[in-house]
């Protein structure tokens, strides 16, 4: 298998670790959103 190399940190954001929770959190918000709305 090939070596994975470590990808270089640069930038405003270095150091930040991001976490998705689009499913848990922002999924059903905007379902909640689109009906008031009469979406």
């Amino acid at each position: 298998m090939a070596e994975h190399l470590p990808m270089p940190e640069f930038g405003p954001l270095a150091g930040v670790r991001v976490v998705f929770s689009g499913i848990e959190i922002a999924g059903p918000f905007a379902g909640q959103m689109f009906a008031e709305w009469g979406r």
